[in-house]
Order: structure tokens, then sequence, then C-alpha cells
């Protein structure tokens, strides 16, 4: 940003933070704060500016009953497996719950493993946002998990796309 220009810049992005403080949502719900250089138009929107940071997580070794409680209880259609270490290992997500509901299977002491999606779809906070909506259509996938190498950073679901479209 040029040196002139970065008062304008400092001021609008205040102006807002205190728009956004006032909108009653946590600061881990604010939109990503792009730079706002007179060519931003020509940026493409990516990942990274849309995706939600502060994700749930379970364990592999998780009951799958106390993840669907979760779900339920944060209106949650998606929710990111990692291991021990930190690592993305899968997704859990209400389509892994339908079909165990049509197999009669008790889920009380099943663990989040035995039903998890092994290959969710993962990108690059750096990846356009049209290009996740594309792989997203082709895959038949309802998020797409934000990866930086194997951990994850975020997740951008079609609700958050949808957001991003209407506030363009």
């Amino acid at each position: 940003v040029p040196e002139d220009e970065r008062p304008a810049l400092s001021r609008h992005a205040v102006s807002l933070m205190l728009e956004r403080q006032q909108a009653d949502a946590g600061v881990h719900e604010w939109p990503h704060l792009r730079a706002l250089e007179s060519d931003q138009e020509s940026q493409p929107l990516t990942l990274a500016d849309i995706m939600t940071r502060d994700v749930f997580t379970v364990g592999p070794a998780d009951l799958v009953d106390l993840a669907t409680s979760m779900m339920r209880w944060r209106h949650f259609r998606h929710i990111p497996v990692e291991d021990k270490e930190g690592r993305l290992i899968g997704l859990l997500s209400a389509r892994n719950l339908l079909q165990l509901q049509g197999q009669q299977r008790d889920d009380t002491a099943m663990a989040v493993a035995e039903i998890m999606e092994r290959s969710p779809l993962v990108a690059a906070g750096d990846t356009s946002v049209h290009d996740a909506i594309d792989r997203m259509l082709t895959s038949n996938h309802g998020c797409v998990l934000v990866v930086r190498g194997d951990y994850l950073v975020g997740i951008v679901t079609e609700r958050d796309i949808l957001r991003a479209l209407a506030n363009s």
C-alpha cells in the first residue's frame, strides 16, 4: 500500500472493526480483512477470506453419540476429525450419520473412526472460492477443509460460500 494511502486504509480498518464489534458476533466469525487496495476487485476471493477459523473437531476414538450431540447443539453438519497430534485425518458429516441410521446400527458405543470419511475435500487457504465451488460440485462434498500441510486451519461450508456471494 502506498504510504499516502495508509491513513485512509487505517481509518477504514478501524471503522470496519467497530462495525463488527457492534454486530454481536465473535471475532472468529468476522470476515477476513483483505488489503484495501484499488485493484481489490481484480483479486479473486480465497478460502482464507471466508473460512471459519474457530473449528470444533473430534478425535477418531470419540463416540459418535457425542459428536452427534455436538452437531445438534451447535447446528453443524460437518466435524473434522484430528489425531492426537492435531493432524487432519477425516471428516464426520451429517451424511455419515444418515447412512449409519439406515443401517440400524447402535451408535452409542461406536467410535467416530468407524464411520468418518477418510478422504475429505481439502484445499489450501489461497485457493479461490470459484475453484473450491467447482471442486465441491464435482466431488459432491458439502464443505472444504482448509489445510496447511496436514493441519486444519479452517472450514468453508456451502453456507459460508453463499454468505460471501451475498456480500459481494
